[in-house]
């Protein structure tokens, strides 16, 4: 990967997993981590910065994660997403699945499997 860091979009509208998720990423140095807690501020926010991966909830307080992903999708984006949810229906994982994601994490997610997923995410870029 070039000097330049890979934006990461953070939508979790949990402030503790929010800043859990970005003091891990920045601890890495190889991060510039946005956050969002809603999916409207998400979708701006994502149309604004362009970033090379999003981290994305599936319950959001405005909508859901595949709310997010369809919207993106229909704008024929491919940008990876890893979607971290307490959510466990296999509908929602397989509806996920089918609009792109790199992966499902369940929470309480692993931080060590979270920043390996990351890292392998924005390297493929």
């Amino acid at each position: 990967m070039s000097d330049e860091k890979a934006k990461i979009l953070i939508i979790d509208d949990n402030q503790s997993s929010r800043y859990l998720y970005k003091t891990v990423l920045a601890n890495t140095k190889e991060f510039n981590v946005i956050l969002c807690a809603n999916l409207y501020d998400g979708l701006k926010t994502f149309y604004k910065i362009q970033p090379d991966l999003v981290v994305l909830d599936m319950d959001l307080p405005d909508g859901t994660g595949v709310d997010f992903l369809k919207d993106i999708r229909a704008k024929k984006d491919s940008t990876k997403v890893i979607v971290i949810s307490a959510i466990k229906n296999s509908d929602v994982i397989i509806q996920s699945a089918k609009l792109g994601i790199g992966t499902y994490l369940i929470k309480p997610v692993d931080i060590n499997k979270f920043v390996e997923k990351v890292k392998e995410f924005t390297q493929e870029k």
